[in-house]
């Protein structure tokens, strides 16, 4: 059986896991304390992260939520997501006449050949960005501009002490 969960709830340390679940992800009938659960969990940072166990499901509730209790696992398995880092880029805010607003450095955390998620340093004490055309320059090792990409700001997300957009470029880029 194969179920995803939208959240943790919270944990015990040493003695359990509690996570909320979708009604649709177990059979109806009780039996399934005792049962194996394998899981994983994504991290995104820099490189990003998968932590994976496997344990035994304590109990089921159904009632006033649904929630489902894990042994806290005995081994966790770690592995990145990535081999290297996330590029180190700036971005800067395009005015009407394609005038270039001062540079923000950064990483960008996912790219695709329609976008990317690029996260400001921590030093940005902005807490949202408005949908505005953007420049990403992308910086070889030797810290030489080596391509620039024009895109649109879509979203912003102000998480965990960093705040992070996601663009979408105005070409498709067939290097990603």
């Amino acid at each position: 059986m194969t179920a995803a969960f939208k959240e943790m709830v919270g944990y015990r340390f040493g003695r359990y896991l509690m996570l909320r679940f979708e009604d649709i992800n177990f059979p109806q009938r009780e039996g399934v304390t005792g049962m194996v659960a394998i899981c994983r969990f994504l991290i995104e940072d820099s490189l990003g992260e998968c932590f994976a166990f496997k344990t035994e499901i304590i109990n089921l509730m159904r009632r006033p939520d649904r929630f489902l209790f894990l042994d806290f696992p005995k081994e966790i398995h770690r592995r990145p997501l990535r081999a290297k880092s996330a590029l180190p880029v700036s971005i800067q805010m395009l005015g009407e006449q394609q005038q270039r607003g001062r540079p923000f450095e950064g990483l960008v955390q996912d790219i695709s050949p329609g976008g990317c998620r690029f996260q400001f340093e921590e030093s940005n004490t902005g807490r949202k960005v408005n949908l505005l055309p953007v420049v990403i320059t992308l910086l070889n090792k030797d810290g030489m501009v080596e391509q620039e990409i024009l895109g649109n700001v879509r979203n912003s997300r102000y998480q965990d002490n960093f705040l992070s957009v996601g663009i979408q470029f105005d070409e498709i880029q067939t290097a990603f």
